[in-house]
């Protein structure tokens, strides 16, 4: 994929019972926007993630989604033939 992937960076910024409050704080990216909070159940939540810490989103079509599985699945494939 030699496009880059849009992405935004949000912060953990707390837990609310069963569910987590990032914070987009980028104001470069965002613009007015920065500031704004997504709350998601936490069980969609990298695990062992603890406020304060960092999480990347990735923006793909289905299209981009299947490309980087595949480069995936070809580098894994490739390690395993060169016994790596």
């Amino acid at each position: 994929m030699s496009e880059p992937i849009p992405q935004l960076k949000a912060v953990l910024d707390r837990f609310e019972g069963h569910k987590g409050v990032l914070l987009f704080d980028d104001s470069d990216m965002l613009g007015p926007l920065a500031g704004q909070e997504l709350v998601l159940p936490k069980r969609l939540l990298p695990l062992g993630i603890r406020e304060g810490d960092v999480v990347v989103l990735d923006f793909l079509t289905d299209a981009q989604a299947t490309l980087r599985r595949e480069d995936v699945a070809r580098a894994l494939l490739e390690d395993i033939l060169n016994g790596r």
